[in-house]
């Protein structure tokens, strides 16, 4: 059975049209939305991931879900996953994490159940409350201390959206073939390398990045990544080599958005 959960992370072969975005901060809410198919199978996800601004001078909402469809969607309980980070970008262009929710809404013996952690960052790296989600309510809280050492210059963030987020605003820095990212963000109780490397420049699709960690915090619980993004940064696709023993995922952005 085909794991929804690895569809959110590997969805989007091909690249998409370019997509304009002017340059951040931004007033409005962006949103882009993209339509998984698989090969004879039709549509078997859609993804949506927006950034919008908040109350607060500066910062961010970003939100990444998706949900399966058709077979593959009924197969894994009609699965809607959903990732949320709320960020501040300060004054150097970096970002701070506020907090960052998961959570996975799906059908189990003929029950709708959520389950999912929110956690709260403090004053990064230290202090954080993790708590453990169950149909909604609290039903765990704990708290993390990490280690306040921060070497080979990472920027230390709450999670991959903070990190891509933080890669989307960046405005210092030109795009090119070489041009590299590092970041420290939390996950099960430490801090883990995250880079986002820029590895190829493929004109009509776009520039290609690549994203890898030494633990598995990307969605779906991979370690690595490919994306393609265009001269704004603005994700087109999401790619992986091969897929489900040869299989390929491929995507095109949605009607109408």
């Amino acid at each position: 059975m085909i794991k929804w959960a690895t569809i959110v992370c590997l969805v989007l072969l091909q690249a998409l049209p370019a997509m304009a975005m002017e340059s951040f901060p931004r007033k409005q809410r962006q949103q882009w939305c993209y339509e998984c198919s698989l090969l004879c199978l039709g549509s078997v996800a859609s993804l949506q991931l927006s950034i919008e601004p908040s109350v607060l001078p500066q910062t961010y909402r970003i939100v990444l879900q998706g949900k399966g469809s058709g077979l593959i969607g009924w197969l894994n309980g009609d699965r809607h996953q959903y990732y949320e980070s709320l960020v501040q970008l300060n004054a150097n262009n970096t970002v701070s994490t506020a907090f960052h929710l998961h959570h996975t809404e799906i059908t189990h013996n003929s029950q709708r159940i959520q389950y999912g952690w929110k956690f709260t960052f403090n004053e990064l790296p230290l202090g954080i409350k993790g708590e453990r989600l169950w149909g909604g309510d609290v039903v765990e809280t704990a708290q993390y201390y990490t280690a306040d050492d921060v070497a080979d210059s990472r920027q230390v963030v709450g999670d991959f959206l903070s990190a891509l987020f933080g890669f989307m605003v960046d405005g210092s820095r030109a795009l090119e073939v070489g041009l590299q990212y590092k970041f420290l963000v939390f996950y099960r109780g430490d801090n883990v390398a995250l880079n986002i490397d820029v590895i190829d420049d493929c004109d009509q699709d776009g520039w290609q990045c690549r994203v890898r960690s030494d633990r598995s915090c990307l969605p779906g619980g991979g370690k690595e990544m490919i994306f393609y993004c265009d001269d704004n940064r603005v994700p087109l696709a999401v790619a992986s080599p091969v897929l489900f023993g040869g299989v390929r995922i491929s995507g095109a952005r949605c009607v109408g958005e």
